[in-house]
């Protein structure tokens, strides 16, 4: 068995996700709906309307000309909005992630024996509402170019910008049609004139002080001024104005930047009346839409945005809690997990970082080199997606393409599993009584903090936990919302503090990019550290803590890369206190690279996964190890074999029909359907409920079905005679002395 030599000690301190409307109100409704007066009963509380216009105003429109102005539709559309609805009445009450008034997320506390979460009645929910990003980035670029305002405010060098050879290099983002951002690395030659303004521009200065170091007699302050403008239209220089994702947020920062602004007095009453209607808005759920719509009225007279950016709102809902407490026996069950997890967890391929430290090894062996001219994707080895090719003298040539058969090598995890699964032979449950491999763990290679996301649920009379692993970095999910709520910053700020006190002979810097304007509604966060690595974002600290990529060196030692600060003499590891998922195509080299260094030779996650196995099997049964279960019974169902039954079948006898089918399956009659990353749950026993399922599902060819694990006889977090669908955040750090890292 694995030694328990464990490190890692919870937090007292948890977060508590539940969907704004109780799981058994959807249940009442769902089965409850007949005709379209049902549905129009439903759509006559104001909090559901409100909740599916900031979700989606297009949406919300059509479902009120539906069921409200009495539009003549086609039979078809009305189908549709009906299923639409069944969706978004689902998502508000069985889903916990948050989402705009759908869910929120508040905080709780562990406690000796006290086991009772009870919410006070929707209604009393606090919530906090701001102006979506795009808005304000609209809003900024607006301001930027009213002629009063842009003499006075300061510019600086693009955050991305760096010198080599006799060239500067720098990131240039241009929109697409859709409204997103597309980059481009552009390059201009170096210049002394340029030198003395990219100098000048370091501490921030205006238009004219910037011109006015570069006129002599050659060069007039007219055409001095007109350089300086070239190079804001060309992103070489960019305002105070550009968008902020850390520290205050980004519309109290427009508005402190033009109390200092004398004749801005038009823009700084309109934004202060319009975070006076977002106060007003927050004073309680259930708004009139027609509030939402003057306000919106007044922001596009004055913003010209783009006729696709319909969102011009972003909630974040905070329930309020009577009780709070959650039992300490669940934050011990989970540390005792982590070992397990360990043990269970498949080895990773070779990751995008240790392919980059190689490729560094074989160019530079043990040099120092800037960080720009490493992952320079012309000169230098590039990174990610952009990765330098490593045999250039191909380029041009047109390799023919030969078909490979492959053979997949299973792994010993799943070569264990595997026999697992003989052993089970088909039933619903599977049980692990040993670990597939004895290994002890290397604490070292585990991160600093950990979270768990975590259910408590009663299974025949037992009380179980449902969690499939642990990941790295326990502030990502609290990072959200620190922006919005003080507690949760005073959160957040602890681990922060508690993972510095980790790495003390280091530098944790906080990495401040803005990928797209929307990105900027999930990844505000408050300052959570003392240093920031600003790159296309603007830092919330002062310079002195700002870390600019000219300032950072790599190199390897001890098989390890290493990025330096050259001005502070230290290590640098940078860290990303939000769950941005990062690693796309689209991630900029330098981006992508700075956040998988917060990662470096760490397992950043824990836990159970089938591998290869789930793309095999028809069938795979809940796993338990002891009174954990790391993953739920999952089904993939070819939709040609559902289409036989339904399609031959009239409507009415669906039900009786997928019953026959799901008991034959071990299917229970409430499910989810799994879409990536995102669940929906689906009654089989509700023809509503399986119209609408299969109506998503048709033209499909296969579907993934997982079983849906709620308690409504025993519930965690009940109100009076109703229960919710609840998530804890369990979140641990490394307490031991022992398991302090050495910086190099």
């Amino acid at each position: 068995m694995v030694k328990l030599n464990n490190p890692y000690t919870f937090f007292n301190t948890l977060g508590i996700r539940i969907p704004m409307l109780p799981l058994t109100q959807y249940e009442r409704w769902i089965k409850g709906v007949s005709s379209i007066k049902d549905y129009q009963l439903i759509w006559k509380q104001a909090v559901v309307k409100e909740a599916i216009y900031l979700s989606s105003p297009v949406v919300y429109k059509e479902l009120e000309q539906w069921l409200v102005l009495g539009n003549q539709i086609s039979d078809e559309k009305a189908r549709r909005l009906e299923h639409t609805f069944i969706k978004y009445l689902s998502r508000m009450s069985s889903r916990c992630t948050p989402f705009g008034l759908f869910a929120g997320c508040i905080l709780g506390t562990f406690d000796q024996e006290e086991e009772e979460i009870v919410p006070v009645s929707y209604e009393k929910y606090k919530r906090s509402t701001r102006l979506d990003m795009n808005v304000l980035v609209a809003l900024g670029q607006e301001l930027a170019k009213d002629v009063v305002i842009r003499k006075q405010l300061k510019w600086y060098p693009n955050s991305s910008i760096y010198r080599i050879g006799d060239q500067y290099r720098y990131m240039e983002y241009t929109y697409d049609e859709n409204y997103r951002r597309r980059y481009s690395l552009e390059a201009v030659m170096q210049r002394t004139y340029l030198d003395k303004i990219l100098n000048k521009a370091e501490e921030g200065a205006s238009i004219i002080t910037l011109a006015s170091e570069i006129t002599d007699r050659d060069i007039t302050i007219e055409e001095a001024t007109a350089f300086v403008e070239e190079l804001i239209h060309y992103q070489i220089l960019v305002s105070e104005l550009e968008p902020t994702v850390t520290g205050a947020d980004f519309m109290s920062q427009l508005q402190k930047t033009l109390q200092l602004v004398p004749g801005a007095t038009l823009w700084k009453e309109k934004i202060n009346k319009w975070k006076e209607k977002l106060a007003i808005l927050d004073r309680k759920l259930g708004n009139s839409i027609e509030d939402y719509l003057q306000l919106t009225k007044e922001i596009r007279e004055l913003i010209p945005l783009h006729k696709e950016v319909s969102y011009l709102f972003q909630t974040d809902l905070f329930p309020v809690l009577e009780k709070n407490k959650v039992p300490k026996r669940i934050g011990y069950m989970l540390q005792r997990m982590i070992p397990v997890f360990y043990a269970i967890t498949a080895k990773t391929k070779k990751t995008a970082l240790e392919r980059f430290k190689d490729s560094f090894v074989e160019r530079y062996e043990t040099r120092e080199v800037p960080l720009t001219i490493a992952l320079d994707t012309e000169t230098g080895i590039g990174y990610g997606s952009v990765a330098v090719d490593d045999t250039p003298f191909l380029d041009g040539i047109s390799v023919p393409g030969v078909k490979q058969e492959t053979v997949y090598q299973w792994t010993d995890q799943e070569e264990w599993w595997l026999r697992e699964l003989e052993k089970a032979n088909g039933s619903y449950s599977m049980s692990i009584d040993e670990l597939p491999i004895e290994r002890e763990v290397d604490w070292q290679q585990l991160p600093d903090t950990l979270s768990a996301m975590v259910q408590l649920i009663t299974v025949e009379g037992k009380q179980q936990l449902v969690c499939k692993g642990v990941s790295g970095g326990a502030t990502r999910l609290f990072g959200r919302f620190s922006s919005t709520d003080e507690e949760m910053q005073a959160f957040a700020t602890t681990i922060s503090a508690q993972e510095q006190m980790m790495e003390e002979e280091c530098i944790l810097a906080e990495i401040v990019h803005l990928p797209e304007a929307r990105t900027g509604n999930i990844i505000q966060r408050a300052q959570l550290r003392s240093y920031e690595i600003p790159y296309l974002g603007r830092a919330s600290v002062s310079p002195a803590y700002q870390l600019p990529i000219s300032d950072l060196w790599v190199f390897v030692r001890q098989g390890k890369l290493v990025l330096y600060s050259k001005k502070n003499k230290k290590q640098v590891i940078p860290c990303l206190s939000n769950a941005h998922n990062y690693g796309n195509l689209h991630a900029l080299p330098i981006y992508h690279f700075l956040c998988d260094m917060q990662g470096q030779q760490k397992q950043n996650y824990l836990g159970f996964q089938w591998g290869e196995i789930a793309e095999k099997r028809s069938f795979l049964p809940r796993v338990t190890y002891k009174n954990v279960i790391v993953s739920r019974a999952r089904w993939r169902i070819v939709i040609a074999d559902l289409k036989k039954i339904l399609e031959a079948t009239n409507e009415k006898d669906w039900v009786e029909e997928i019953t026959r089918w799901r008991i034959a399956k071990q299917m229970p009659d409430r499910v989810q359907l799994v879409e990536g990353d995102n669940v929906l749950l689906i009654h089989l026993e509700v023809l509503e409920s399986l119209q609408m399922f299969w109506a998503m599902v048709k033209k499909r060819k296969y579907i993934i079905i997982r079983e849906f694990l709620s308690d409504v006889a025993m519930p965690l977090v009940a109100r009076e005679k109703d229960s919710y669908a609840h998530e804890l955040i369990v979140s641990f750090y490394k307490s031991s002395d022992k398991s302090k890292n050495e910086c190099h």
